[in-house]
């Protein structure tokens, strides 16, 4: 089973920021107390503990940017992912039979991967994901792989990567997939129907491309997805060469 990790991307700038407002606030504070008799000394304890928490954040966010491993990987057993407090810099594994359910959530200012598992909920903001990885994308591979795992089906490298290159362009049938000895399977062509392979047969014709039929599995998946529960029969992919 091909191996997807992903660099993220730390956020300390968003730290940054908030250690920037509280050393403001701090230092209003501190003026603030100049200039008053009364209630001068509760004020200049609120603006140390502003302080002492501004240079918290800031420790927190060198911290952070110094994880040069800041990563997610998603593998044929479990999902790699960062553990929280990020100031840490530890990963948490999650084994894909463990995971309940995978969602995205838009709510408020922080779109992100919501992941249910039986340990608690793991949350991967949108934000972490560089410009040219879908955040979607890596949601929906984890949702296929973990049923896959709880519905006990280990499917063949060929077959996985049809499945999941179908599913992520949106369509309901199956692909074409070339396989090479020791090399990742190559995806040529998804369908959304089987009405689509006469079309496509003439330029794969002698291209050693097998169709595999996913159609089975996906209503299943798409069932489980939108269910939010494990999908309660994974039936077999058909394939046939081109």
């Amino acid at each position: 089973m091909q191996k997807v990790v992903i660099s993220l991307v730390t956020p300390h700038k968003s730290l940054q920021s908030r250690a920037a407002f509280f050393f403001s606030l701090a230092g209003a504070l501190i003026f603030v107390s100049t200039l008053t008799q009364r209630g001068a000394l509760a004020i200049q304890a609120i603006g140390a503990s502003t302080l002492g928490f501004a240079f918290w954040i800031t420790y927190a966010a060198i911290r952070i940017r110094g994880w040069k491993d800041f990563r997610v990987e998603l593998d044929e057993d479990a999902l790699l992912v960062p553990e929280k407090p990020l100031v840490r810099r530890e990963m948490t594994r999650i084994p894909l039979t463990e995971i309940q359910m995978v969602s995205y959530a838009g709510t408020g200012d922080v779109p992100r991967i919501e992941i249910l598992s039986r340990t608690g909920l793991t949350t991967l903001p949108f934000s972490w994901f560089p410009k040219t990885v879908s955040p979607s994308e890596l949601g929906l591979r984890v949702h296929i792989r973990s049923q896959l795992a709880r519905a006990r089906e280990a499917l063949e490298p060929a077959e996985l990567a049809a499945l999941e290159a179908t599913m992520i362009a949106g369509k309901s049938y199956g692909a074409y997939v070339i396989e090479r000895l020791g090399e990742t399977p190559e995806i040529v062509a998804t369908l959304d129907s089987s009405a689509e392979k006469e079309a496509l047969a003439p330029d794969l014709k002698g291209k050693g491309a097998k169709l595999i039929d996913c159609s089975e599995r996906i209503r299943a998946l798409r069932d489980a997805l939108e269910r939010g529960l494990a999908a309660p029969s994974l039936l077999v992919t058909k394939s046939k060469s081109e």
